[in-house]
């Protein structure tokens, strides 16, 4: 996955008034910045069978991106975490996670 596109995805997103605020502003790229250590995280953890490390992240990018403003990649991410908690198999949660993050463009 490009994960250079998924956070130039989310800047292009922010809405201008969190975007604009001074101190928001540094919050958000400290968000940018883990937008790709969270994304590694579900692609590893679906590498290595860890359905929890999925979830976990997912859920962690689901709130912070909702935090900020960002509706489409939280309610991607929560689908994604919902999918982790209704099945024990791995291959069905990434073909979850291939589907919905191709609707946003972050494939």
């Amino acid at each position: 996955m490009d994960y250079s596109k998924a956070v130039q995805t989310a800047r292009e997103k922010i809405p201008e008034s969190v975007s604009s605020h001074e101190i928001l502003s540094q919050v958000l790229e400290d968000f940018l910045e883990d937008i790709p250590v969270l994304l590694e995280k579900i692609d590893l953890s679906l590498e290595e069978g860890d359905l929890k490390g999925v979830e976990g992240a997912a859920h962690q990018l689901k709130g912070i991106s909702g935090t900020f403003g960002l509706h489409d990649l939280s309610a991607v991410s929560g689908e994604l975490e919902w999918a982790c908690r209704e099945s024990e198999e791995c291959e069905s949660v990434r073909e979850k996670k291939l589907a919905l993050f191709a609707e946003l463009g972050l494939t």
